[in-house]
Order: structure tokens, then sequence, then C-alpha cells
């Protein structure tokens, strides 16, 4: 309990930090107790995906610090770009999602949505205060590198890794930090319904296809996917129209690529349950109904127009 709070009250430190240092004492506070969560927690990982995930983030602090300390060395826009690097590396955006992708694989389901949603607050607010050609280099690559790589995955924590890295792309593209941090609370919000899906299907079976879904949890979970993809008149929708309608005016390259992402996105999500459904359909009963009212309840807000989806 004490480092999840710890990872919560980092996050708003340095959400509120106005000077650099201050941010960076926040962020190593957040990784120090992400660290622990993963250590000493029921949401452990083994010892292995703990290293890795300390290893990762201290080189991306060393960048940042070695650049920050030597910016009299570096002329704006290399000094900018390692900073970008740098806030990359820690939130393992495309191209540098490996890490991502092999932590993950080992840590609870929990853990596992901590990971993808509050872990990359920080790192996605650094990135929008340095702004440039950076950001959009990050969009475009998330933009083409998530829906490529989401396309030949069978396990589905590699599939929501690729999502929130094409999410980064949404994330970073609009020119307001409102925008960008409401879309990732509502893919919080989605995703939060798929982690209770897959907790209560897989039994701990971390590593398992969507072979294992049956039933209510199947229908729940397919609803929630569409919901992530953004098909109207989800949430999901209304979470990127602002987005989209902003980079209409003048960005709408960047446009055509996300939207093209968003369809291979909902390509691969019908993919998945389609595939649940054909291996496990003769074990749906509607006993179960009644056994998940309260989500069913929660997934069904999803389907109204202004309420949850992601």
């Amino acid at each position: 309990m004490r480092f999840w709070g710890g990872v919560l009250l980092s996050v708003a430190g340095g959400l509120r930090s106005s000077r650099f240092f201050i941010f960076w004492v926040f962020l190593e506070l957040n990784i120090l107790c992400f660290i622990g969560l993963l250590s000493f927690s029921r949401w452990g990982a083994d010892s292995l995906s703990s290293l890795k995930y300390f290893i990762v983030q201290r080189l991306g602090s060393i960048i940042f610090l070695f650049t920050s300390i030597g910016m009299g060395w570096f002329r704006e826009r290399v000094a900018a770009g390692l900073l970008i690097t740098a806030g990359a590396v820690k939130l393992g955006a495309a191209p540098l999602q490996g890490w991502l992708i092999s932590v993950s694989w080992d840590v609870a389901w929990d853990a596992f949505f901590f990971l993808i949603t509050i872990q990359k607050v920080l790192p996605l607010y650094f990135i929008f205060q340095m702004g440039g050609l950076g950001v959009t280099a990050l969009t475009v690559a998330a933009a083409l590198i998530g829906p490529a790589g989401a396309l030949f995955q069978g396990a589905l924590k590699s599939l929501l890794v690729y999502s929130s890295v094409f999410g980064v792309g949404w994330i970073l593209r609009p020119n307001s930090r409102v925008l960008g941090f409401s879309y990732l609370f509502i893919y919080a919000v989605g995703l939060i319904v798929v982690v209770w899906c897959l907790r209560r299907a897989f039994r701990g079976a971390e590593r398992t296809s969507g072979r294992n879904l049956t039933g209510i949890n199947l229908f729940l979970l397919f609803v929630a996917l569409i919901s992530l993809s953004g098909i109207p008149p989800l949430l999901g929708f209304y979470a990127k129209l602002p987005i989209i309608l902003e980079l209409t005016i003048g960005r709408r390259g960047v446009l055509a690529i996300l939207l093209f992402g968003s369809g291979v996105f909902l390509y691969v999500y019908i993919r998945v349950c389609i595939r649940g459904l054909s291996l496990r359909a003769q074990r749906v009963e509607l006993g179960q109904l009644t056994r998940r009212g309260p989500m069913l309840v929660i997934v069904a807000l999803m389907g109204a127009p202004f309420l949850l989806g992601a």
C-alpha cells in the first residue's frame, strides 16, 4: 500500500513541479516506488524483470541528467532531441518498446495496468514540454509501429502493449496537454475493463492467448476492446474526436496515419474475440450473467454516447 501511494503521489508531485530539478526528483521517486511494487507486493514480477525495468529507467535518467548538466555544450536542437530520447526510453515509446514488452510478460495484470498507463504520465508530460520535431517523429513512429506490431501478436499482453504504444501518437499529437491527457485517462478507464476480464478468464495464466475466454467474459472483453479502438458511439470515439478536429487543420497526413492505425487495431481486436468465440463457444452459459452484474452495468454504460470507453 505504501508503494502504491508513493507511485500516485510522485506522479501528482511531478505534474505540479515548476522547476526542472524538482521534476526529476519526483520522476526518480516514481520509478523507485514502482520497483518496490514489483518486488515486494502481490503484484510481484521475477527479479530479472525488475532488473530490466531498473536498468532501462537508469539509462533514461543518465541521458536526462547528462543533457541537462551539459546544456551549454550542445546546440539547442541536439539538446532537445536528447531530452526527448530520454523521455522516450522511459516511456517505452516506439521504436524503443522492446523492453516494455519484455517486462510486461512477467508482471501481474494489476502491475501491467500501472505500467502502461500511470507510469507513462510523467515522461509524457516532460515530452509535451519539449515540443518540436522530436514529438512529431515519436507520433509518426507510434502510428506506424503500433499497428504493424499488433498484427503479428498472439498474446493479449503484447497486443495491449502495442495498443499503448499506438496511443502515444494520439496523446502527443494535439497541441493541448488537456486533450492528450484526457485521451490517456479515457484509455485507462477502458483498459480497466479489459484487465478485469482477463484476470477472471486467465486466473494467473499470464501468457495465454484468447482461448481461455468464455461466455460473458468474452462479451465484456469484446465491448471494451471495440471501445479502445474508438468506434462510435463508445466513449473512445469521443476521446479521439477533439484530436481529429484539431488535426484536420493543417496536419491531415498525420491524421490519416492515425486513423488507419485505429482501423488496424479494430480488425485485430475483432480477430481476437472471434478466435476466443470459436475456440470456446460451447462453454458459454447464460447463468454466468447473474454473477457479473456490476461489470455488465459498466460495459452497458460504455455504449452510451458520453460515458465509458477508451
